[in-house]
């Protein structure tokens, strides 16, 4: 299950790299957040419950947590977020595409 990222890179023969990235983004953010939470680095809410644990480590974006558990966000803010996030990829892809050496 962790590892299905990578092949799945390697099995489609995936070359961008902006891609790539996206694809293996999950276990490696999960793999670091579980090391927080062996040596005990876990922000303070996250250890209230399981629940806020397993959000904590299951999402590769920053949880805000309040006493009550991870706080809600409003649609405009996840709608200006994600133009925000879809338009800084544009701009990496477009800078890795210029950068990368075709040989």
């Amino acid at each position: 299950c962790v590892m299905f990222p990578f092949y799945e890179v390697k099995y489609f023969n995936i070359q961008n790299k902006v891609i790539r990235f996206i694809c293996t983004l999950g276990p490696i953010t999960a793999f670091f957040r579980v090391s927080e939470a062996m040596f005990g680095f876990m922000p303070a809410h996250t250890v209230d419950s399981v629940s806020n644990t397993m959000i904590y480590i299951a999402v590769p974006v920053e949880v805000k947590f309040n006493n009550m558990g991870p706080m809600k966000s409003s649609w405009g803010d996840a709608k200006g977020n994600l133009i925000k996030f879809g338009a800084f990829m544009l701009l990496l892809g477009a800078y890795s595409s210029f950068l990368s050496d075709y040989s």
